[in-house]
């Protein structure tokens, strides 16, 4: 009986701490919060600078290298200057 306990408690302990390591971080960024050097940029390809809260300014290419992947990207159509994305850690 003892054992069975010890064995359940440790399968129960170790599903938790997996799915706590499983568990992903995200944030958001966008072209808004940018200085006004940056912040009217035409957005083209992996050099576009977004302001991210985690990352700081970064390029898309910059997140990617840094472990985190771009989850969405939208460009509203009714403000062309602003573009925001959210990410999240790989």
């Amino acid at each position: 009986m003892k054992k069975t306990l010890l064995l359940a408690a440790f399968i129960s302990a170790f599903t938790f701490s997996t799915q706590a390591a499983a568990a992903k971080k995200g944030d958001y960024c966008d072209t808004d919060r940018l200085s006004s050097e940056y912040k009217y940029q035409t957005i083209s390809g992996s050099q576009t600078v977004f302001q991210c809260g985690t990352l700081g300014r970064v390029s898309i290419k910059e997140i990617y290298e840094r472990g985190w992947r771009v989850v969405l990207i939208n460009h509203p159509p009714n403000n062309p200057q602003y573009t925001y994305m959210v990410i999240e850690e790989q």
